[in-house]
């Protein structure tokens, strides 16, 4: 089970916008990055991979199961933490857990404890596993919905935008939680943070309006784009003249002065600085150029 191949997926919402167009992957054992803005059709491809949502036309194989008809046998399979995860409020972190993890068919006790333990240790919450969950911080309850998506040592893990509310040190220990999964295990992860794609994932795609715009590894994307970024720096009166006349992907204000990014294909000019692209650049990049 190595594999996950999507084939011409497309669903669209009940007021008519189409949420995923013809989209098409294959994904390998290890970490994989889905990049794209809000409202771009993530979390729509997510519940669909997780067996939550329908499609309209497509087809999704994880190794010989197919996704939408075995969906009973994916579930055993799969680890998934949505983008938004509640949890019950009243009950302790460890005594949710020996109950999820039951409800996976892990019903022998010592079998079962040892698993809750090392995972609560994993995501730093064993010194908490006896405080109830809705005393927990937003970054606490994230990283509990980490550890329960762990419990069935899942084949395909899902995670959607998972370090929002997570601070630099509890992001840090989860690329390295992840990290270590994805050697036995695809991980899906999907994000808006440029960031997250670049410390993590040897594979990826930008999704942008419902479709793939681009798939690859990030570092090919990366060496595409050397010799071909310039910065210059204007006063903000003439940022619209210049994105009439070159190809602005993005800018940002900088000591009360306004710096301007470009992609070109030849040098632009003394008062233009070649500056070494980075992953945001192709992001930037590629949603500019297909909106």
């Amino acid at each position: 089970m190595d594999k996950l191949t999507i084939s011409n997926l497309s669903t669209t919402y009940p007021n008519g916008v189409r949420a995923l167009q013809d989209v098409s992957l294959t994904v390998e054992r290890g970490m994989f990055g889905l990049l794209g803005p809000n409202g771009a059709g993530k979390s729509t491809l997510m519940r669909i991979l997780a067996t939550l949502q329908e499609v309209d036309d497509g087809n999704i194989q994880l190794g010989k199961l197919d996704i939408q008809t075995q969906k009973m046998d994916v579930r055993k399979v799969l680890g998934y933490l949505p983008q938004e995860f509640g949890v019950y409020p009243k009950i302790t972190a460890e005594k949710l857990l020996h109950h999820l993890a039951s409800l996976k068919g892990i019903v022998h006790y010592k079998s079962r404890k040892q698993l809750v333990d090392t995972l609560l240790h994993k995501v730093n919450l064993y010194a908490a596993r006896k405080q109830q969950l809705g005393g927990f911080s937003g970054g606490m309850k994230r990283r509990f919905g980490i550890a329960q998506a762990l419990l069935n040592q899942p084949k395909l893990l899902i995670v959607d935008e998972p370090t929002a509310g997570l601070d630099p040190s509890e992001r840090h220990r989860f690329f390295n939680l992840l990290s270590e999964v994805s050697r036995d295990a695809i991980v899906m992860l999907s994000t808006h943070i440029v960031h997250d794609i670049e410390a993590l994932c040897d594979d990826m795609a930008i999704l942008h309006q419902g479709k793939i715009v681009t798939h690859g590894r990030p570092s090919q994307f990366i060496d595409a784009l050397r010799g071909k970024v310039f910065d210059k720096t204007i006063d903000k009166g003439e940022l619209s003249d210049y994105e009439s006349s070159h190809r602005v992907i993005s800018n940002r204000l900088f000591l009360g002065k306004t710096i301007i990014r470009f992609i070109s294909e030849t040098p632009l000019g003394k008062d233009f600085v070649a500056v070494h692209p980075s992953l945001e650049d192709v992001y930037m990049s590629q949603v500019s150029q297909n909106i």
